[in-house]
Order: structure tokens, then sequence, then C-alpha cells
């Protein structure tokens, strides 16, 4: 292949990523990688799109091939601290980011990535060791100020925080999560005005496009294509197995703790939220040739293909947690699939985690949680009651065993509801659950799962804070109501349920 075609096809590849067309991507660089196995801008291509689709073990080995050619390549070893770190892997990225200072002494952009990787792993003095004399000296960027002023919240000093996130407003931009860490060091000090100003220009400019239209036409599509006739006809897997743990919830809902108290039971693995459900059914249509996508394909399916991608899924977690005899699965987008769950795991044991729904659209809303749909109060409240509306018709519809768990009655009642959740899962109880925070980050968790933005949170005992935490900002959730109260509209119409009940809020917990 001569200079120019290679070139262009770099090119060709720039243009597929910039248009989020992964396969094209990757087809592209498996191409120039016949030519040229040792070309770092390719290995970063696949990096980045093995990346953003939770193919994090072909992620590591492409962004480790990129260091080992160029080592002092800033935005490689930047990349590669912040993979290891996201993959919940720490201890990695600390060395990786402290072999990178060694390499590269003067790049300045190391010592908040190595700082972030420290607070991540809960070793808030070797952050503050790293950053305090740059803050000292106001030496420091609004990257640096940022993560400082978290570990000051950590400490108990709002008052700190806020003063040092202060010295760098106003700017033109600031980094994803400033304005938010700015809203929650005011919410710390009492100054809801001011907190509640720094949220909403947090949401100013939201990171991705969202067609609420779209969204919830997708919500009434799932409806109809899982119909009672349509599930009584397709097959099921001839080797049902009752390891996976599906929890299904809003973000900030508390999936996260619930995971937390399950992984550490010595029989249970949680893998985080691992998008397999999502990987496999955009590939469904092509893996059993049918004409039609996701959802429509699954109309398709006979019996080969079921197990076939039943089986996919298993060997996906398997070797997450080879030893494990249940496996637990909290990625966000689980609600939406209980219908291919119940296709494909007839037998998995589903929890819904559901919290107050003021507070939990609150939490999602003061989140830097990178989802179009949380940036307005008025979408964050009908998105949210579509979701509920979801649930009821898959709790009407399928003959999954689904366990209602309200993030509050955890909270009141945790060795109860441990209890109970133990027992939904065919689990005998052990005490370590109700200590789940001693294991996170020690040498006897498993350190599977990714992090999420509770990696600090579950470090923790439970705690009853978050409970009526938006009640302080009560004057200013007018539209967070309204768009609740027309939620319950909407989800009426686009999901119709047998029974005459509204979509639940908040009732009773329950299993089915």
């Amino acid at each position: 292949m001569n200079p120019l075609t290679y070139n262009s096809l770099l090119r060709n590849a720039q243009v597929a990523l910039d248009r989020n067309d992964w396969l094209q991507c990757e087809y592209i660089c498996q191409d120039l990688l016949k030519q040229n196995k040792n070309d770092a801008k390719v290995h970063f291509f696949l990096y980045r799109i093995h990346n953003v689709q939770a193919h994090q073990e072909l992620a590591r080995k492409h962004i480790e091939k990129c260091v080992e050619l160029e080592p002092k390549n800033l935005q490689y070893r930047l990349s590669q601290g912040a993979q290891l770190a996201h993959t919940g892997k720490y201890q990695k990225a600390i060395a990786a980011l402290r072999k990178a200072r060694r390499a590269m002494p003067d790049a300045i952009h190391l010592i908040p990535a190595l700082a972030n990787a420290y607070e991540m792993a809960g070793e808030y003095d070797a952050a503050r060791e790293l950053l305090s004399p740059l803050v000292e000296q106001k030496k420091d960027d609004m990257m640096m100020a940022m993560i400082w002023a978290r570990l000051a919240l950590v400490a108990k000093q709002p008052e700190a925080a806020v003063a040092v996130l202060t010295r760098h407003i106003p700017s033109p931009s600031y980094p994803s999560g400033f304005m938010f860490s700015l809203g929650s060091a005011c919410e710390k000090t009492g100054d809801i005005e001011r907190s509640f100003e720094a949220y909403s220009a947090a949401n100013a400019t939201p990171k991705f496009a969202f067609n609420l239209d779209q969204f919830l036409q997708s919500y009434q599509h799932l409806g109809e294509v899982y119909s009672p006739v349509l599930l009584k006809r397709l097959p099921r897997p001839t080797h049902d197995t009752s390891v996976p743990i599906f929890i299904a919830g809003r973000p900030r809902s508390g999936t996260t703790l619930i995971e937390k108290i399950l992984d550490a039971h010595p029989d249970v693995a949680g893998v985080g939220e691992r998008a397999f459900l999502p990987q496999i059914s955009n590939e469904m249509n092509l893996e059993i040739g049918s004409s039609l996508t996701y959802p429509d394909c699954v109309r398709d399916l006979d019996q080969a293909d079921v197990n076939t991608l039943s089986q996919r899924y298993l060997d996906l977690i398997r070797q997450l947690a080879p030893n494990a005899k249940r496996i637990v699965n909290k990625h966000l987008g689980n609600g939406e699939y209980l219908g291919l769950i119940s296709i494909l795991f007839p037998q998995a044991s589903i929890l819904n985690v559901r919290r107050k729904a003021v507070d939990n659209c609150w939490a999602c809303f003061v989140a830097d949680l990178n989802q179009g749909w949380t940036v307005n109060l008025r979408t964050l409240g009908i998105t949210h009651r579509a979701h509920e509306r979801l649930i009821e018709h898959w709790r009407e519809t399928l003959s999954l065993r689904i366990l209602d768990v309200d993030y509050e009655s955890v909270v009141e009642d945790q060795e109860g509801w441990t209890r109970k959740i133990l027992d939904f899962c065919g689990l005998p109880f052990d005490e370590r659950c109700l200590r789940f925070y001693e294991s996170t980050g020690g040498p006897t968790t498993n350190q599977i799962a990714a992090p999420t933005l509770s990696y600090n949170q579950v470090r923790q005992p439970i705690y009853k804070t978050s409970v009526n935490r938006a009640a302080k900002f009560d004057k200013f959730l007018g539209p967070l109501r309204d768009g609740l109260a027309e939620g319950l509209e909407i989800a009426e119409k686009i999901i119709p349920l047998k029974s005459s009940s509204p979509a639940s809020t908040q009732g009773a917990v329950t299993g089915s």
C-alpha cells in the first residue's frame, strides 16, 4: 500500500470515528494494521472504539501498545491512566501514571491525573500531598482545583472547597464536573441559592443531544414488540441457568449500593455496569440473519439463536467472574432489556431498585452523568415516569421474578432488607454483606466492577443524608414536579396496562 493510500485510510478512520461509526472505523483500522502493526495512531483509534463500547480488555491492550510505541506521548499516557482507573484498577493506574511522570517530569497534566487516581483509590493523603503545594502557591489549574475541592469535601471542609474553586471563576470554559463540584461544595456550606446556580450552569451545555419524542417512542415500541403473544411463542434456552442477577434502576437510585451488598457475599461477584446486553442486541440481527433491527428482530429468534445468545452473555460474564455462583450486572439500561432477559434467562433474579421520584431526579440533575435527559428538570420528570411505566409493563407481561427494592427502605432497615434481597436471590445470609464497605478497594475485593459516581460513597457505611436531599431545593423544583405530573399522563398513553391503576411511584416493596 503506497503512503498516499495509507494516509487516506487514516483520514477515513478519523471521519468514521468522529461520526461514531465504530464498525467502519474498526474495519479500516484492521486493514491498516495489516500494513503496519506498529502505527500508534491506529492503535489509539482502536483503543477509543473499544473503550466507548466497554470492551475494556481490548481497549487496555491497544492503549498499552500506544504507550509502548510512543512512551513520551502525553495523550497516550493520560488515556492509559484514565482507562485503568475507570476499570477499577486503581493501583495499576497509579503505577502507570507515576512511571509516566518519571518519563515526562515536566508534563504538568500528569499531576491532576495521578491525584485523581489516588483519590479514586481512597489514598486521600497522597492526593493532597501531590496537589497542596500547587494549590497553596495558587499555581493550580481548574482540574487540580476540582480534585482538591473533592478532597476538601471528604475532609468536611466545604468552605475551603468553595474558596479554591471560585478562584477560577469566571473562565471561558470549565472542565467536565467543575460546576457540579462547586454546586456540591456550596450545598454543603448551606448556600442553596448559589448551589442551584452552579448546578444549573453545569447543565447549561448538554454534552449529548437528546430527543424526548424519540425516547418515548422507543419505550412505546418496546411495549408493543414484547407482547404476551410473542413471549409465549418464543423458545427459551435449553441450558437454563440462574447464575445472572440483574439490577434495574434509574441512575442515582441506589443500584451501586445494592450491588456492593451482594458483591460482599462469598458466592457473588458484582461486575458493574457491563453493556453486554446492549452489545448483544445491537449485533442480534446480523447474528440471526434477520432483516429487522432490535427489538423487532426478536420475532425471528429460533431455538438455536436463543441458545447461542444466552451462552454468549454467560461466556462474557464468566470471563470476569469464573468462580462465582451468582453474577450481578447493574447496567443502567437493564430496565429496558427485561423483555430480552426474560427470553435468554427466564430464571434470572431481577432487583428493581427505586428511589423517591423527586430525590432520584434531583440526584441525576446534580451529577455529571453525561446524559442529555438529565440537564432539564421537566425532562427528568417525564423520563422517570416512562421508566416506571415500562417496569409495570414488564411486571404484567413477563414471567420473571422481580423484587422491588426502595432505597429509603434499605437505608432505614439495612439488615432486614439485606436478608430479604439475599433470600430472593436464593443466597444464605452472610454478615459480610452488612459490612460491604470494608472490602471496597481492599485486598479481599474482586475489584471486577468498574467504578461509578458512587465510588467514594460505597467506602462508607450506609448513611441517611441522601434521603429527602431535594427538599432544601424545593422552591426551585416546580419544573420537576410539573414534569413528573405530565409524565404520568404521557406514560399511560404510550404504554397501556391491563390494570387501570397508574404506574407505581413509591409503593410498597414487593416481590413477584
